[in-house]
């Protein structure tokens, strides 16, 4: 720091390259790292003096990479500035008047972007507990008169950038997740003034009540309703441990919640639903039984209150590390979700199964003997379970997924039940893959396209991986029967029920396909398990070539693309030299239709550019130059006006995603 000193560091958090920037701030969060290091062990050194009162000196240029031009280093200057308010703490410095309101105005502005989310987001809700563990926010407090307190000055801010002709539609939850975590951290500190003692609780409790007023006016906007909703709720989840709700004289805020699902307007409907949802989330799933109470007592608002169910069930799941506490009767649950399962309504089907699902997700040991007896049901309780399993099977490999623990996907007590419940072909469960019902078999390949890249291992035994095997070749071939013209008047059109199946089924063959070329060391987990099995694949891939439905073709293109760039590219070799006379009369008859200036032509010219962009891919693959049939006609392909200008923008479009 005797070389590099502030005023250099701030000439380079204003340059125009986002490297250096990028470069600068780790810098400084490398700096401010080794202060908070230091501080463990030992008093601060005159060097860490020194860096300190640098790391504060540049807090206004921090604060202005907060932006939503650029994410990551808005991400970066939010953890930094974060950090040097945990290290000024305890050290009794402080961040000047000037450069605290200049901190807050930006980080309020990027609240309120709609691209603040994930990581972003997350970092931005830190920073905001962090300024008001600080003293900043007291001092700013002070200045203003009209606020009173540290939190009542961030509750302020908060709500005063929800206008309705501000606000983006879509992020009122960002501002809502920032105001409650406010609302949290000041219910845990002994203090908002150094100078009083102020009780957390009292000053949090002052604020939710604020919200419920905001929900009850008349005059309060949708958006500011919609935020106070998410916010109340997500307090009162943290509020059942901490007492502070149950302390004050609001006892009625369930009352209040409650009363908003009949509101005219209805995304706060919908925010109610998330409310209520994150209200009975209680710790050991004490407050399902009521949630399943008024779902009884509200049938109308039936859809609402499932959202509710799956709020508190996510959370729950949550909180419990995965696992579903045996003390909440998941068999009750089990039995009001299987009484919706044949609803009317498609969307109260679908919130049953993702209910069920982040119920199966952590009670699969309480559930595994009531699943055999669902997939023996009618076809709306065998759609519902495998929808069921699939949401389960995606929550916990994204939850656990971003703990980066793949040991715990294996060793996870859902995986191993399923395991159980998938062991051989006489499985209830896989039975359901053949079924007579379409809708079945259509939800049984979504299943497998979304559970085998997940849990290579789900189909244990050679028997059910052959049997699975089977069911997505069948899924994949067109069933005549399915086909059926329709007379319109003046022309008749054919419909064909069967493509949803094909195109589950396809994309299952793609990945099975992918996968067993990553794990060809590990032969109990080959779907494919001889040679014989994977050129038998690969031929049924090129029959979605030449499909019929101009969809599936795309899909096989694409899915063809997505192979040559992975492991299993080598594999293609085997059918490189047999495509062309597969696929000449089929590139021929959309060069016609692609001649017109309709709909229909610009169809036609999609699927031609996806083909394209295969072929292209094939001859990337090391090898592919000796396949001479291929290669002479890839020639034909350049020599093709249409289809060489489209290998121009290919290649070029290839060349731009390099650099």
């Amino acid at each position: 720091l005797k070389y590099l000193d502030s005023s250099t560091i701030k000439r380079y958090l204003a340059m125009r390259s986002p490297q250096l920037r990028s470069q600068t701030l780790l810098f400084l969060t490398s700096l401010c790292s080794r202060v908070r290091e230091d501080m463990k062990i030992r008093s601060l050194s005159q060097q860490n003096e020194i860096a300190v009162k640098t790391l504060l000196s540049l807090v206004p240029d921090i604060a202005l990479n907060i932006s939503e031009a650029d994410l990551y280093l808005a991400r970066i200057a939010l953890a930094l500035l974060s950090d040097i308010l945990t290290i000024i703490g305890p050290r009794g410095y402080s961040i000047p008047k000037v450069a605290a309101t200049a901190v807050l105005k930006k980080v309020l502005k990027f609240a309120r972007s709609p691209l603040n989310q994930g990581e972003v987001l997350k970092a931005t809700i830190v920073l905001f507990k962090k300024l008001l563990e600080s003293k900043i926010l007291v001092s700013l407090a002070k200045a203003k008169k009209s606020s009173d307190g540290a939190l009542d000055l961030l509750f302020e801010e908060l709500m005063g950038v929800v206008d309705e002709q501000k606000l983006p539609e879509s992020n009122f939850f960002p501002i809502a997740q920032c105001l409650s975590a406010a609302i949290i951290t000041a219910s845990r500190m002994e203090s908002l003034d150094g100078n009083r003692k102020v009780s957390g609780e009292k000053d949090a409790a002052q604020i939710m009540k604020k919200l419920a007023l905001n929900i009850k006016s008349k005059e309060t906007g949708v958006l500011c309703k919609r935020v106070s909703l998410v916010a109340l709720g997500e307090c009162m989840r943290e509020g059942v441990r901490l007492g502070f709700t149950t302390s004050d004289p609001i006892s009625d805020l369930t009352s209040i919640v409650l009363s908003a699902l009949e509101h005219q307007e209805e995304e706060v409907r919908v925010a109610a639903a998330e409310s209520l949802g994150s209200i009975f989330a209680r710790p050991g799933g004490s407050g399902l039984a009521t949630i399943l109470k008024i779902i009884q007592q509200r049938p109308r608002q039936k859809y609402l209150l499932l959202s509710s169910l799956k709020k508190a069930l996510m959370c729950i799941l949550q909180e419990e590390n995965e696992v579903f506490p045996e003390n909440a009767k998941a068999t009750d649950l089990h039995k009001i979700l299987v009484s919706n399962a044949d609803a009317k309504e498609e969307g109260i089907r679908s919130l049953v199964a993702e209910c069920y699902g982040a119920l199966f997700a952590g009670a699969a040991n309480q559930l595994s003997a009531l699943v055999p007896k669902l997939a023996k049901g009618n076809s709306c309780l065998k759609v519902m379970i495998l929808s069921a399993l699939r949401h389960a099977l995606v929550s916990i490999g994204e939850s656990l997924g971003r703990k980066q623990n793949a040991s715990s996907i294996i060793q996870h007590p859902c995986i191993s039940v399923l395991q159980e419940l998938f062991k051989d072909e006489t499985s209830e469960l896989l039975e359901l893959f053949d079924d007579t019902d379409l809708n079945v078999r259509v939800q049984a390949m979504s299943f497998i396209y979304s559970a085998i890249p997940l849990y290579p291992s789900l189909f244990k035994s050679p028997s059910a991986r052959k049997s699975v095997l089977a069911s997505i070749y069948k899924a994949t071939t067109r069933d005549q029967k399915l086909v059926k013209t329709v007379n319109m008047g003046p022309f008749e059109h054919k419909v064909d029920a069967g493509l949803p199946l094909r195109r589950f089924g396809f994309r299952a063959l793609g990945v099975v396909i992918i996968l067993d070329a990553q794990l060809v060391k590990d032969k109990s987990k080959l779907m494919l398990s001889s040679a014989s099995d994977r050129l038998e694949s690969l031929k049924r891939l090129l029959g979605g070539l030449t499909d019929d439905e101009s969809d599936i073709v795309l899909l096989g293109w694409r899915i063809l693309q997505d192979i040559s760039s992975s492991s299993a590219a080598s594999a293609l070799l085997e059918i490189v030299n047999i495509l062309p006379s597969c696929i000449m009369q089929t590139i021929k008859k959309y060069l016609r239709a692609a001649k017109g200036n309709d709909s229909h032509a610009e169809r036609a010219r999609h699927v031609l550019r996806e083909c394209v962009r295969g072929l292209y891919a094939m001859t990337r693959i090391p090898g592919s130059e000796r396949c001479t049939d291929f290669k002479q006609f890839f020639q034909r392909v350049k020599q093709t006006s249409m289809l060489k200008q489209m290998l121009v923008d290919c290649m070029k479009e290839d060349h731009m995603r390099k650099n």
